[in-house]
């Protein structure tokens, strides 16, 4: 047998000698002179007990009472579910972070607000009575929009789309001064493939180009339809919106506190929300239907047309097939008149937050997070957002009173409540262009998100591939609190608020239980929540807090980022394949699972002693 093969047997030896002894402690549970001696394992047991479902419950029925109305960002119910926070940090004895400040944050919003006298009508032919659209139904103005009135002859312009780059142009030869301009939304298409860049669309897909590409010839309006064969769009440039929808619940998904129609972003330079020159407008894909088919044309056609005279994309750009004429025409016996009224304002948000603040190093931050934002309300009733967000709310409320059971930290703890998730990491975004400490002082973000559904007991570690010291932390934490750590939703790391960090160079981490049939519903009720579970992931934040506290300097804590010994697994990880493998085999138990670990964990220290013979033992083998 070469000595290679007998290697195989080691694993067997190790793990007898090592089931032998006591695991590792690294965090020194109870053990004396540690940082969780006696003493203080007290402390933290009194504060962990004092963490409790009864007044988890309590804040997410107030949360999600009806009189706040869903807390959309800027609105009366957001400011009150601010006012209910600030007033239990103060309870508790949590200062603000900056001395003779208050407990909030304050950052603007910008609101696109839809105003009254929003209209379109269509003259047929020669008739001097139009046909009244209906606003939602038939047409919906786009946020992008600027205001004003426009009549006039109409004109298709294919996708509205001047590319020279590409070797396209959809005006060539047209003639569009001083009429109304109707295009297809997105990019012509070929064998179900954008032909641009490939699937992904470019910025000539972008509403705001198509307004100004129009403007710039002299249009008096935009109106955009999308084409009956279009496929889902990659990219962040909108919702597919139904042949029979003119998605207004889309470009307006908000009402403010007076019930006007609201589009909110952190400022009028993101994204789609800078104003377009002229009135801009989308109508119902039937309805443009309806447009063509008074000529004798099919809109589906001619997006198939479109399509058949473009050749794929080659190193030198686009081209046109050498007959190619532009599909782009008058619609003659046709007139639009329409006028779009948005107003734009500047509400103020807030984000609340607090500090137990360090004994020996004040100036770093830990900080636990959560969003107290919601959708706000509908026509038909309002959002309560139990689990999206208060569940996460509520565990930073309880752990903000547990903290005060337990000794000073070295470092300062933040508890940081955010607003302004909803419509895009708003609060956190701007919580890290101002931050009441420095970021290159920010040891870890541990951020709970919709906490409080799905499977009991389990919870889904988002960011763990990213940060393992801080995923070993909460793994080692969990141990003295039993949850099930799930690792299958790391595709969710970019759409929460401890992004916001992480795009900062910050460690975080996302808990969460992942979403469900009644997430952004009106159906997500404080009745259907497991409050024994929020409790349980309150107290799993708390001693991950704590944990990481107890840790190295932040500068050695980033190092653990670092890539690990070639055929090295982290206990954690070897912790997480036994997990996996006892997953819904009843008769396994923690026990069990912990050998398992052990199993894992010795295999793992062997595969590293075995990556290190290998250049022996491939000498060996020659």
């Amino acid at each position: 047998m070469h000595k290679h093969k007998r290697l195989l047997f080691y694993p067997l030896i190790f793990l007898s000698f090592f089931l032998s002894f006591p695991g590792p402690d690294p965090y020194g549970w109870g053990r004396a002179g540690s940082p969780l001696a006696t003493a203080e394992t007290s402390a933290l047991d009194e504060a962990l007990a004092s963490i409790t479902a009864r007044e988890i419950k309590d804040h997410i029925d107030f949360l999600a009472d009806e009189t706040l109305e869903g807390r959309l960002v800027g609105s009366r119910g957001a400011r009150i579910a601010s006012q209910h926070i600030a007033k239990h940090f103060e309870t508790v004895g949590l200062e603000p972070p900056i001395e003779d400040e208050t407990y909030f944050q304050i950052f603007p919003v910008s609101a696109r607000e839809l105003g009254e006298k929003n209209s379109l009508k269509i003259f047929w032919g020669h008739r001097r009575e139009g046909e009244t659209c209906v606003l939602g139904t038939d047409f919906a103005p786009l946020i992008i929009s600027g205001s004003g009135r426009a009549s006039g002859k109409v004109v298709f312009a294919g996708y509205g789309i001047t590319a020279p780059e590409y070797g396209y142009d959809d005006y060539a030869g047209l003639e569009v001064e001083g009429k109304i301009v109707l295009v297809l939304r997105y990019e012509p298409e070929t064998e179900g493939t954008e032909v641009f860049e490939g699937e992904k669309l470019t910025r000539h897909a972008l509403f705001l180009t198509k307004a100004q590409n129009a403007y710039r010839r002299g249009a008096r309006a935009l109106v955009i339809t999308q084409g009956p064969s279009l496929k889902k769009p990659a990219g962040p440039y909108g919702p597919l919106v139904a042949s029979g929808e003119t998605g207004m619940q889309n470009w307006w998904p908000y009402r403010s506190d007076e019930g006007r129609l609201l589009s909110l972003a952190m400022g009028l330079e993101e994204l789609d929300i800078k104003e377009a020159p002229l009135p801009v407008t989308f109508i119902k894909t039937s309805l443009a239907e309806k447009v063509f088919s008074q000529g004798h044309r099919s809109l589906k056609e001619i997006e198939k047309k479109i399509a058949s005279q473009l050749s794929p994309r080659r190193p030198e750009g686009l081209r046109r097939s050498p007959e190619r004429v532009p599909h782009s025409f008058p619609l003659s016996n046709l007139r639009i008149s329409l006028e779009v009224d948005i107003r734009t304002s500047r509400l103020k948000a807030r984000n609340v937050f607090a500090v137990y603040r360090g004994m020996e190093f004040p100036d770093e931050v830990i900080i636990l997070m959560a969003h107290f934002d919601h959708l706000g309300r509908s026509d038909d009733g309002y959002f309560p957002g139990a689990d999206d967000n208060a569940s996460g709310v509520a565990a930073l409320l309880e752990v903000a009173e547990a903290l005060v059971f337990m000794p000073r930290p070295r470092r300062t703890i933040l508890l940081l409540a955010t607003s302004g998730e909803e419509e895009g990491l708003l609060g956190a975004r701007f919580y890290t262009e101002h931050p009441a400490f420095p970021l290159e002082k920010t040891l870890a973000v541990v951020n709970l998100d919709t906490i409080g559904r799905n499977e009991p007991g389990e919870i889904s570690i988002v960011g763990a591939p990213k940060s393992p010291w801080l995923d070993n932390i909460i793994s080692k934490a969990n141990e003295k609190v039993g949850l099930e750590l799930q690792y299958d939703a790391q595709s969710l790391f970019q759409s929460a608020d401890h992004f916001a960090f992480a795009k900062k160079g910050v460690p975080a981490i996302f808990l969460t239980a992942k979403g469900h049939i009644d997430y952004h519903t009106q159906r997500d009720t404080p009745e259907k929540l497991d409050n024994q579970k929020i409790a349980q992931v309150a107290r799993l934040a708390l001693l991950a807090l704590w944990m990481i506290d107890q840790t190295a300097e932040r500068s050695e804590a980033a190092t653990q980022d670092t890539e690990a010994p070639k055929g090295w697994l982290p206990a954690t990880r070897a912790a997480r394949l036994a997990g996996e493998f006892s997953k819904g085999n009843s008769q396994i138990d923690r026990q069990n699972k912990k050998i398992l670990a052990l199993l894992a964990e010795g295999v793992n220290i062997f595969a590293l002693f075995y990556t290190q013979r290998q250049p022996d033992i491939e000498k060996e083998r020659r």
